[in-house]
């Protein structure tokens, strides 16, 4: 009976615990795996906020904000690594669906690297004017709500505009960059116009280069060994095809974006330091301005009380000085009533 009596009792437990705590998700073709944090990221799904972590699984139409400083790299596919960059919103795509779509994003910017990809497979990615169909590519993603610029630094790319006539697809290849506005999108659609395209500047290409370094360092150490040989085979390849020139200026340039960021550090630490001094000063100034008060307050009390005192004596003079006369008076009836 004692027997059945704990199994009864563990039984009831692990139902509570299973009630409290939701099941967790599983990795499949409709999911995202959460690769890296870094900052502030806040995850919603069906409305309700979670708690993302590394490792952590995200479904259809969860919605990532990035503050920041803050970064989430996600892994679809096992193929693709997206890095969501800071101040951005997007939302997971319909990733079981027939087009593939891994993230809509509506602010902000997002970099992508395929660590391996299937021969004519599409994954694609969402701005607020265009859609790019991604093969085999490092490409980069930045949009407001009135443009989305796409930037391809390796592989070829479509960019897809989607209209009531119908959905216009032009091709990228490496080393371009197009920016779609949403006062264009009829010319396009309706080919008055062609996006304009032109090739990336060093410092265009700098930044994704180095988006790319950091993705390395931080988020392509934890793949698997494969997955892992084969993104960096595709860094590797591309920092070989940087001239000499583009890899010392890049490198400059990240090291004056390092100092920098060291400086603004420096100069908030001193400026709060010089905020918590100027409180401190405020506190000690306002806490001898409080003591001055009491001791006026004191003083005032003494006076007046020094004040009440020799109040109290000249009443009590001029009584004792009417008594006296009074008497006196008294004196001198009975002395002429008794002659």
């Amino acid at each position: 009976m004692a027997i059945v009596r704990k199994k009864i009792l563990v039984f009831s437990l692990c139902a509570i615990i299973g009630s409290l705590v939701a099941c967790p998700r599983k990795l499949s073709d409709d999911t995202a795996r959460i690769h890296f944090l870094i900052g502030n990221v806040d995850v919603f799904s069906q409305g309700k906020k979670i708690i993302p972590i590394v490792g952590g699984i995200l479904i259809s139409q969860d919605e990532i904000k990035t503050a920041a400083k803050s970064s989430c790299d996600l892994l679809f596919y096992e193929s693709l690594l997206v890095r969501i960059g800071e101040n951005t919103k997007a939302l997971v795509g319909k990733l079981a669906h027939e087009a593939r779509t891994v993230l809509e994003i509506s602010k902000g910017r997002a970099v992508g690297v395929f660590t391996r990809l299937g021969k004519g497979t599409n994954i694609r990615v969402k701005g607020t004017t265009v859609t790019i169909a991604v093969r085999g590519t490092v490409f980069s993603l930045e949009c407001d709500e009135k443009s989305t610029t796409v930037s391809v630094l390796r592989g070829e790319a479509e960019m897809e505009i989607v209209g009531d006539v119908g959905v216009k697809k032009f091709a990228m290849h490496s080393d371009t960059i197009a920016t779609v506005h949403k006062d264009i999108m009829e010319d396009l659609l309706s080919d008055k116009k062609v996006p304009a395209m032109r090739k990336l500047t060093d410092a265009e290409k700098a930044k994704i280069i180095d988006e790319l370094i950091s993705i390395q360092q931080q988020s392509i150490q934890l793949l698997s060994p494969e997955l892992k040989e084969a993104a960096n085979d595709e860094i590797i390849a591309i920092l070989k095809e940087e001239s000499e020139s583009q890899k010392r200026k890049r490198e400059r340039n990240a090291a004056m974006r390092k100092a920098a960021e060291e400086a603004r550090k420096k100069a908030e630490l001193e400026e709060a330091l010089r905020k918590k001094e100027e409180e401190e000063k405020r506190k000690m100034e306002e806490e001898r301005r409080l003591r001055e008060e009491e001791m006026r307050k004191e003083e005032e009390k003494r006076k007046k009380e020094a004040e009440e005192a020799e109040k109290k004596k000249r009443e009590a003079r001029k009584a004792a000085i009417k008594k006296q006369q009074l008497q006196q008076k008294t004196d001198r009836s009975a002395d002429t009533s008794g002659n």
